[in-house]
């Protein structure tokens, strides 16, 4: 067991369904599964706290003890109540210490563009890194810095320093971020202002000189 990779530890269970999802959270666990490496699909109750800290922490990797036998695991599926609150269902994937494994990397934009204060539009393009990386080597996030970035600037994949073990699955030109011209709203036709046009109203000017012939 790896002293740096977070501990989660389950017990098997043999009794699925939604009632009994419930209450295992009830009760402070959280359904789950584990499966691959050619083994069977073993369906598991992981301690709620220890799911939600490993969560908490970024990382995508855990050390899965059940009923006192460790896997290595990666965390493959999260399932959330409506309101991304509570974790309602967790899969998890057995990895070797040095396989590589299909990963998606967040990428984050920090700072403040220039271009987009001078009231230019920062299109962030690729919000994900799809890539692969060793399965205890998997960065958390890609920052990307926005401080430079005036209006038609842009960012591509090429441009950022990636973590050494980080294969990407995307062509070097793909764009990250950029910012784009502002958007030019139209001006409003100022006949508009002046409200629907009284209609005419026919026959009005006969009827009065009728009426003025008759006294």
């Amino acid at each position: 067991m790896s002293t740096d990779t977070p501990v989660v530890e389950a017990s098997t269970r043999t009794k699925n369904g939604t009632a009994e999802s419930r209450r295992l959270r009830r009760d402070g666990k959280i359904p789950a599964v584990v499966y691959g490496h050619g083994e069977e699909t073993v369906s598991i109750a992981a301690e709620g706290d220890q799911v939600e800290r490993l969560l908490n922490s970024g990382s995508q990797v855990a050390d899965l003890s059940i009923d006192g036998k460790t896997d290595t695991a990666l965390v493959k599926d999260v399932q959330w109540d409506t309101f991304s609150q509570h974790v309602l269902h967790v899969d998890f994937l057995r990895v070797a210490k040095g396989e590589k494994v299909e990963i998606e990397v967040p990428i984050e934009l920090h700072g403040v563009s220039p271009g987009a204060s001078a009231g230019g539009v920062l299109d962030h393009q690729l919000h994900a890194l799809p890539a692969l990386c060793p399965a205890l080597q998997i960065p958390e996030k890609i920052e990307v810095n926005v401080n430079e970035l005036e209006i038609g600037d842009s960012v591509h994949l090429s441009d950022l320093e990636l973590p050494g073990q980080l294969e990407p699955q995307v062509p070097p030109e793909t764009l990250v971020v950029q910012v784009n011209e502002p958007i030019e709203v139209p001006e409003e036709d100022e006949t508009d202002d002046l409200g629907p046009a009284e209609p005419e109203l026919v026959g009005r000017e006969e009827k009065d000189e009728d009426e003025e012939s008759g006294d």
